[in-house]
Formats: structure tokens, C-alpha cells, sequence
């Protein structure tokens, strides 16, 4: 039998329309090697290739150098249709083609893990991990497995049928079969979508569990509980900053953030954003697709650094789990597009029947092991439930509801004023700003793009240099020319010289350089840490970690609300800052929130995060005093 694609997509979902593809699939090792077709179609819009990518193409977002962005394989391949027919069917006539046959399991489904074992797994990434500074989220699966009786395609059909019959609210729902395998799949999210001058993202978090037993206002009523719970309104806000990290790569100017807005399924409702930039002038889109791997709703964040979490406690490859399904074509002028879904609540079918699907919840710094267990429970049910009922949900259609508006808009009223009004075309360029050389130093966290995109958008000249890279001879020459340079943020312990990477030595002797050739530069983060440690102040581990929280503080006089992401803190001596350097200091309790030297400035916050309200304000006025001096 030939290799066939099916999909319903948001827009099919509307029409009440699927797509089929046909054509012949290979591997592909890369994504330069998908074949690409060139120039006008003659015609219409048109799909050229369809693509399931495994999760180790990470590795192509590696850079050298760095650890960052490993991923185990065990063999696997991108596997490439090279789409030689398309069809348009009504999901009427497709449902009314077929009776869908009874799927049964004999054998009782397993687990790689235990409710036990993976409680445990949870416990120790919120310990070791998040309490430790690796990271503000992470998420690691659990894998359900089972066998199929009497497998056959019009058994992948009947799954797939049941699939467009109960199942709503999800960005595509899919059926691959390539030959050998079936993939069978109903994402809630986009991974990107590249189409007429725009680029889409829509990070999505927080998850309400439906009861069925419930009457719609009981439902309706737990809903509006939960939309007040500040892990889940925190869990959204830090995957929203890890997407506006790579939007920030992808988009050199202009966009819109629109949302909160619900996504009810069948099953569960999330709370998510829709994110929209103008792509790089002439960026090809599978480059921007690479810029985009993978969603932090199913890897962590930063995104760097959750892969080596993913790899130190997933022994196996995720093989095609939290990766994506991807459609390349061009527009009748020939202008390429891309649109991609990520390969979650995602069945993985041999031809014996015997199948695999991975779900996990994302880990925070105030996760409960047994909740979150609860919710990949609560996600493995929906996806199972396809395999064996056809039963139609009742919708909530909350969005609907007034209040539920209000405490949605409410959500933003303290967010970032930059990231949340985005335009094009205002111009935010400082006259004293216009052209100034900026040089940041990249420390595994990609906030320092967003600092990027802020700095670029004051009017100055920025290059980034990545943290192993500011001791080389062009290095130098590049600091030295600097007006301003800046230590970013990243994550780990800044007082660990034993990594093997040697990050925070490297880091320390960037900013030893800074403070030798006096050099005008901003910390933060992790700069500040290290900063306040090299002038003789104590670092030490909070007793819980501020990842993605906002607070107020005072910062030299004026209040602002602020984001932080830090598991770390340098302790305030009064004695010692007589000593040192240090002019000025902006005090959180017994944490030192910001410093002042006469060429530096630091902060322990980050003000270029969607958490800080006047983020942008902020590192502007940063910047206009460090190039005074």
C-alpha cells in the first residue's frame, strides 16, 4: 500500500475539510537534505513535501563549543513525503466512507515507569534541578505501551475517524502512515507556521482537568478556580518568555502578542498565546523552522539546557515524541511557506500493532509529583480513549463566559508594555543610542536575544557572542571597540568552577576583563551573580527557586514589577559594599537586586522578560548612563 498522509488542520476544522496527501517517503538525515522545489506553481497554493522529524534533530540547533541541544537516536530519520497528489475531502463524506471497525487490546497496556518511579523522577528535577538554577521548567515523559489485536489500515482509519469525530480544539490531527509505520496524532499546538509575511507561534500551558460527572456550571465554576492558580498563570507566562526568546531570533522587528485565550479539547482546556512577528527579510523558512526547535511546553526551559536534562534522566531516545510534523510548499509566486505541529498525544503504531505514546506535564518549581502524575494520566486517557470509544464530549465554550473574559484580560494588565504592543514601524530609536556598539555574551539562556531585540530597537549596533568565544583575539578587538558591552543570563550555579564545559570560569574571565579594561557593561542574571561574587560577595541557593515570579520592588527610588528567574542570590554586606566599588545598591530583603559601579550596572531581575512592565524603560535608561560615563 502507498504512503498517504491525512490532516485536519484549524482552518479544516472550521470548513469541515481534511487533506490527503500521496507519494513516496524516505529518510532524510537532515533538514537540508528535504528536497525543495523552486518558482511559481502555475496555479494555486501547493504542499511539496510533508515531514515527521525525530526529536534529535535538536542537534541541529547545536552550536560549537557548546553542550547544548543533545538529544539521544536510536536509528531514526526524518521521514519525507515527497507529496505528488493532493486531495480536498469533506470530513462528511470521509466519515460516511467507511464504518469504523472495533480496536481492541487483549494485553494490558505498560509503562516505563511506575507512578512510584516517576513521582520520584519529579522530585528530583524540581530539587536538583530547578531548585538548583538549571532551569525555570522541564518536562520528562512517561511512555505507555501496548499492543493492538489484529492491527491492519482500516484499524489506523477507525482510530483516525474516532479522532475527527470526538476530538476538538487541536492544531492538526493527523494520520502518517510512511510505508512501515502509522503515526497517529491530535496536537493542541503549533510548533511554526511561515505564510504571507508572518510567523506564528502559540505557546501553550496550564491545564484544567474536565470531570464529565460535572453539570456545565460546576465545570464552569472549577474553571474560573483554576484560571486564578498562580503555578498555572506562571507556567504560561515562562513558556510565553521561552517562545518570545526565539521569535525574538526569527523577527527583527515589529509583531503582536494576542491572548490569553482558551483551547478547549475534548478532554482537558489549556490556556494559551498566540505570538506574531515579520520573519527575517530573506531568511529561508526551514531556517527559521530550525530556530524554532523544539516547543518548551514539552522540552523546558531554557531550551538549551532542558535537553541536557532531558538526556541525563531519559535513558532511551523520545524517538518522534516532542518534535514535529512539518508541511513545505510554495504560493503561486513561488514564495515558500511552512506550517508545523508538534508530535504530541501522538501514536506510534508498528505494523504488529504494537504501539507507543509518551505524555509528560511540564515541572515547575512548585510541582506536586501526584498532580502532575494526575495530568499525564488525565492526557494518556484522551489519547487511548481514540483507540476504543466513539463518544462525542460536551463542549464548555467558556470563552464565551464574561467573567472567564475578565479574568483572561486581567492576565495582562501587569505584563510587558514592549513585547505586548509591538509595531513595526514606531520608532523607539534613542538619538544617543543611534549606532552604539553593543557586544552581549551568551551564556546558555537565549534571553540574551530579547535583549538583542531591545537593544536593536533603541537604535544600537549589537553582536552576541557566545560565552566560549569572548577570549578569542576577534573577540577582543570587538569588546575593546564596544561602547557598552553585556554579561547575560544564563543558568547553573555561578560559584561552580568544576563544570566541564568551564562556563563559569569563561564567564568570570569575560567579566574580570570588563572590570580590568574598564569597560563600561550591564550584568544580568547570572552577570550579576557573578559580578557580586568576584567583589567578594556571598552567592548563595535560595530556599525556593523565583522562576517566572513577578514581584515589586524599588530600584534606586522608583517601583517597578519586575520577573525573576533565579535560584541564586548574592547577600547583601553593608560593610563589604564600603569596600568595593560598588556606588550605588538597590536592595530586595537581604538579596542584592541591583548594583551600581563607575562603569557597570547590574541587575539580579530580568527586564527584558514579558514578566517586567517597564523592561524595555529599563534597560534603555541602563544603557544611556552606561554610555555617558
Amino acid at each position: 500500500m502507498e504512503p498517504y498522509v491525512l490532516i485536519q488542520n484549524e482552518e479544516g476544522a472550521k470548513e469541515n475539510t481534511l487533506t490527503r496527501l500521496t507519494g513516496p517517503v524516505k529518510d532524510v538525515d537532515m533538514l537540508d537534505g528535504i528536497p525543495r522545489k523552486k518558482g511559481a506553481t502555475g496555479g494555486s497554493a501547493v504542499f511539496d513535501t510533508f515531514s515527521i522529524l525525530p526529536f534529535s534533530t535538536m542537534t541541529e540547533r547545536s552550536l560549537g563549543g557548546s553542550a547544548l541541544y543533545e538529544a539521544k537516536n536510536e536509528g531514526e530519520k526524518i521521514r519525507c513525503m515527497d507529496i505528488e497528489k493532493t486531495e480536498t475531502l469533506t470530513v462528511d463524506a470521509y466519515l460516511a466512507s467507511f464504518e469504523a471497525m472495533e480496536v481492541g487490546m487483549t494485553a494490558e497496556m505498560t509503562f516505563d515507569k511506575t507512578k512510584d518511579e516517576y513521582e520520584a523522577i519529579i522530585k528530583k528535577i524540581v530539587e536538583d534541578e530547578i531548585g538548583k538554577g538549571e532551569g525555570s521548567s522541564f518536562v520528562t515523559p512517561r511512555k505507555c505501551m501496548g499492543t493492538i489485536d489484529d492491527f491492519s489500515d482500516a484499524a489506523a482509519r477507525s482510530i483516525y475517524k474516532r479522532l475527527l469525530k470526538n476530538e476538538y480544539g487541536c492544531y492538526w490531527k493527523f494520520l502518517f502512515f510512511d510505508g512501515v509505520r502509522y503515526f497517529i496524532g491530535a496536537s493542541p499546538e503549533r510548533q511554526l507556521s511561515v505564510r504571507h509575511g508572518k510567523a506564528l507561534m502559540n505557546p501553550i500551558s496550564g491545564t484544567f482537568r474536565k470531570t464529565p460527572s460535572n453539570s456545565r456550571d460546576e465545570e464552569l465554576a472549577a474553571l474560573k478556580k483554576f484560571l486564578q492558580d498562580k503555578k498555572e498563570i506562571n507556567e504560561l507566562f515562562m513558556v510565553t518568555d521561552e517562545e518570545l526568546k526565539m521569535m525574538s531570533t526569527m523577527c527583527g522587528v515589529g509583531g503582536r502578542i494576542v491572548g490569553p485565550l482558551l483551547k478547549e479539547m475534548a478532554h482537558l482546556i489549556h490556556t494559551e498565546y498566540l505570538l506574531e512577528g515579520k520573519p527575517n527579510k530573506g531568511e529561508d523558512v526551514v531556517s527559521l523552522l530550525r530556530k524554532s526547535m523544539f516547543a518548551p511546553t514539552v522540552i523546558g526551559s531554557p531550551v538549551g539546557n532542558a535537553c541536557k536534562i532531558v538526556a541525563k534522566y531519559e535513558p532511551r531516545t523520545r524517538s518522534y515524541y516532542s518534535s514535529c510534523v512539518m508541511l513545505l510548499g510554495r504560493e503561486a509566486d513561488g514564495e515558500d511557506f511552512l506550517d508545523s505541529s508538534i508530535t504530541i498525544r501522538t501514536l506510534e503504531v508498528e505494523p504488529t500493532g504494537e504501539f507507543s505514546i509518551r505524555v509528560g506535564a511540564t515541572l515547575v518549581k512548585d510541582s506536586i509529583p501526584s498532580e502532575e502524575f494526575a495530568e499525564c494520566e488525565a492526557k494518556v486517557r484522551g489519547a487511548i480513549t481514540a483507540l476504543k470509544v466513539d463518544r462525542e464530549f460536551t463542549r464548555l465554550n467558556a470563552d464565551d463566559d464574561e467573567d472567564v473574559k475578565k479574568q483572561l484580560a486581567t492576565r495582562n494588565v501587569n505584563t510587558s508594555r514592549f513585547w505586548m504592543s509591538l509595531i513595526e514601524n514606531e520608532d523607539l530609536v534613542h538619538h544617543n543610542l543611534k549606532g552604539k556598539k553593543v557586544v552581549l555574551s551568551h551564556n546558555e539562556d537565549d534571553f540574551i536575544f530579547m535583549l538583542r531585540h531591545i537593544l536593536e530597537r533603541t537604535g544600537c549596533d549589537v553582536t552576541v557572542l557566545n560565552f566560549w568565544e569572548t577570549n578569542s583575539p576577534e573577540s577582543l578587538k570587538l569588546i575593546d571597540n564596544a561602547d557598552v558591552c553585556v554579561v547575560g543570563p544564563g543558568p547553573g550555579d555561578p560559584t561552580d568552577a568544576s563544570r566541564d564545559d568551564g562556563k563559569m570560569k569563561m564567564v568570570k574571565q569575560y567579566l574580570e576583563y570588563l572590570l580590568e579594561h574598564k569597560k563600561p557593561f550591564l550584568a544580568v542574571c547570572l552577570g550579576h551573580q557573578v559580578l557580586s561574587h568576584h567583589l567578594g560577595f556571598e552567592v548563595i541557593q535560595k530556599d525556593l527557586p523565583t522562576q517566572g515570579i513577578q514581584k515589586e520592588v524599588d530600584l534606586y527610588g522608583k517601583k517597578y514589577d519586575v520577573g525573576f528567574y533565579n535560584a541564586y542570590y548574592a547577600v547583601h554586606d553593608a560593610e563589604k559594599v564600603a569596600k568595593c566599588p560598588i556606588t550605588e545598591v538597590a536592595l530586595d530583603g537581604p538579596e542584592m537586586l541591583s548594583t551600581r559601579g563607575p562603569h557597570w550596572e547590574s541587575f539580579q531581575f530580568h527586564p527584558e522578560s514579558i514578566l517586567t512592565v517597564e523592561g524595555f524603560e529599563i534597560v534603555k535608561n541602563s544603557i544611556l548612563r552606561l554610555v555617558s560615563l
